[in-house]
This record gives structure tokens, C-alpha cells and sequence, in this order.
């Protein structure tokens, strides 16, 4: 076959390339060999452009030679391969453009936008409200919101008068600040059912201002007593005062500062409280469901007590209703009413009737 062995004549490739054949560059097999390969002559066509031979260039065995392995200037990149060119002159990408969007496409949101202002608005407002021009009002005046709404009804209120106390807030709330509190809608369901139950004795989880707690100590039968717990002491040292101008002593009303996980294990042996018979939930929605375990582990509950949870449609407690209507051992009723100030805003007062463990 031509062109393989020793001694053979490589055929022309159609390219014009001259290609070596395979063969042993072994001096004892092919001294004539001399370990070099065979030299290529200079293309005629690399001479006319203008390009020379480079000296120090030694081709190796059985390889292509091709057009970079000559110096020159004006043929050297118009024969390389496409990767090599690619490589040596990388294309220049243009700056990309970081912060802009088109005028189409912002238009495009536009619709988009102003339906979810216009459906969501009254959450806007409560979210204006509540966080923005709250926290602009702390930092100027240095005080917290229930501080201030003290200082109102100091200026505004009757002591001694609880009634007019609570119109009071509610005023201060509707046209000062909001002051995120139960409101006259939900203060109602919860003197009607606390007057129903006539508990002997109840507790409460999360004080607040004292809002909710007037209205329990309000509608206590004679002798009965309220025991209120709140974690945070700045909030409480407000909520003490707002009791104590009120009319309520420490044997109607007793507040304990602290943590309702901390606090609940301690209500039989520290507060002499063996029994519950109201409960009212008004903290931190997703505490509801730990505190109700809590009270049932250590039989604070008797059986036909009345558990009340506020704030269970918004912002929610969906693992606490799910608790109580799946357990058994409650009955469930819901009152449905509205965030006070924003009647749009759907809430509720759960209410749970305790059947007895098992």
C-alpha cells in the first residue's frame, strides 16, 4: 500500500498539506534518520506576502505545519484556525448596564400595581400606621406609644372610672395613634362572656396597655380575682398604672412580669392559683397552642372552662384552632368582628368550652 513503511512516499493531501508518513526515528534502524524530521519547504504563497522563515522555529515528527510557525504581519492572522484566533483576540463584550429598566416594562407592572394597592389598601394603612409613624413618633419623643397613650388619658380621664378610661383609649386610638389594643367591637364580646361564665377566677396572657384586663376586672362577679402576666417589664410598669388608676387593687387585679412559658409551671405553687376558669389568649398568636398545652399538663383547667383567644383570623392561629377542633376535648365557636379602627380587616375571638382531659 502506498505511503506506508519505511522509505514511503506519503500521498498529497487535497489540501495541499504535506503530511509525513508514520516512521522510526531510531538511529540504529535509520541512520540516515539523523533524529531530525524531515524540513518543509517555505510556502511560495507566505513569501509573496511578505512574510520569512523564523530560524528558530525546529517543526517536530508528524505534525502539520501551518501558517503561525512563520513571522509576518499581514498573513499570520488571516490563516489561523477560528479557536486560535478566538483565543489570542477574545471578542469584547459590551458594559453590561446595571440599575436601568425599560420604560415597557415598568409600564407593563403598572396595572399590576395599582390593583394590589387598591385591594391590599387598608393593609397598607394598618402597615403606615403601625410601623412607620409609630416608630417615627418613638424616636422623637423618646417614649413608646403606650407611655404616650398614658400620658392622654392622665390629661383626659376620670380616675376611678374605668368606663371612661376605656372611652379614652379608644379616642386616643382613633384619632391620635392606633394603639393595636381590642377595641369597643371585641371589648363587648368579652364582657358578655365573661358575665356569662362568672369565673371565680382568671388568668390572662398578655396585658398590654390594660385594656382587655379592665374589661375582664369589669365584669369579675364579687370576689372574683384576675391574674394578668406580661413579658415585657417597660410595657408593664404602664399597664400597672393604667390598673391601679382605675380602681383595682392587687387582690382584684395582681400582675406578674414575665414569660407565659416561664410563668404558667409557677401559677399553683408561687401565685396559689389551683384552678382557671377563664383564660384569656391575647399575646403572641403563635404562643396560643404552647400555653394551652401548658395549662392542660398542668391541670389549670377544670373541666367547663372557658379558653378565649384573640387575634386568631389576623394575623392568625391557624395551629391552635387546628389543636382545638381536632383534640376532642373543646368545644369551638367563633365570634367574627373586625380590627378596631379597620373594619375591613376580618378577625375573630375564638372561644373553646374545655370538656375534661381524655
Amino acid at each position: 500500500m502506498a505511503g506506508v513503511g519505511p522509505g514511503a512516499q506519503a500521498a498529497p493531501r487535497r489540501d495541499g498539506v504535506r503530511q509525513e508518513p508514520f516512521r522510526s526515528h531510531d538511529p540504529r534502524l535509520h541512520p540516515a534518520s539523523n533524529h531530525r524530521p524531515r524540513a518543509y519547504p517555505f510556502p511560495d504563497e507566505l513569501s509573496r506576502c511578505g512574510c520569512r522563515r523564523n530560524p528558530g522555529f525546529r517543526p517536530r515528527p508528524y505534525r502539520v505545519i501551518l501558517a503561525n510557525q512563520w513571522e509576518g504581519t499581514r498573513c499570520v492572522t488571516d490563516r489561523l484556525p477560528l479557536l486560535s484566533y478566538a483565543l489570542i483576540f477574545p471578542k469584547q463584550e459590551p458594559p453590561a448596564q446595571v440599575g436601568t429598566m425599560s420604560p415597557a416594562i415598568a409600564l407593563a407592572f403598572l396595572p399590576l400595581v395599582v390593583t394590589l394597592l387598591v385591594r391590599y389598601r387598608h393593609y397598607f394603612r394598618l402597615l403606615v400606621r403601625t410601623v412607620l409613624l409609630r416608630s417615627l413618633r418613638d424616636c422623637l419623643s423618646g417614649m413608646r406609644i403606650e407611655e404616650r397613650a398614658f400620658s392622654y388619658v392622665l390629661t383626659h380621664a376620670l380616675p376611678g372610672d374605668p368606663g371612661h378610661i376605656l372611652t379614652t383609649l379608644d379616642h386616643w386610638s382613633s384619632h391620635c395613634e392606633y394603639l393595636s389594643h381590642m377595641g369597643p367591637a371585641k371589648g363587648q364580646i368579652l364582657m358578655r362572656l365573661v358575665e356569662e361564665k362568672a369565673p371565680a377566677c382568671a388568668l390572662e396572657l398578655g396585658t398590654y396597655c390594660g385594656y382587655s384586663t379592665l374589661l375582664i376586672a369589669r365584669a369579675l362577679p364579687p370576689g372574683g380575682c384576675l391574674l394578668t402576666v406580661e413579658r415585657d417589664p417597660r410595657t408593664a410598669a404602664v399597664a400597672e398604672k393604667l390598673i391601679r388608676l382605675a380602681g383595682f387593687d392587687e387582690r382584684t387585679v395582681e400582675l406578674i412580669v414575665g414569660r407565659s412559658e416561664e410563668v404558667i409551671p409557677r401559677l399553683r405553687t408561687q401565685y396559689q392559683m389551683n384552678r382557671a376558669d377563664l383564660v384569656l389568649l391575647a399575646h403572641r398568636p403563635r404562643c396560643y397552642l404552647r400555653d394551652l398545652q401548658l395549662l392542660e399538663a398542668h391541670a389549670l383547667l377544670p373541666a367547663g372552662a372557658t379558653v378565649l383567644a384573640d387575634h386568631v383570623l389576623f394575623p392568625g392561629a391557624p395551629r391552635f384552632l387546628q389543636y382545638a377542633k381536632s383534640c376532642g376535648r373543646y368545644r369551638c365557636r367563633l365570634h367574627h368582628t373586625g380590627l378596631p379602627d379597620f373594619p375591613a380587616i376580618k378577625d375573630g375571638i375564638a372561644q373553646l368550652t374545655y370538656a375534661g382531659p381524655g
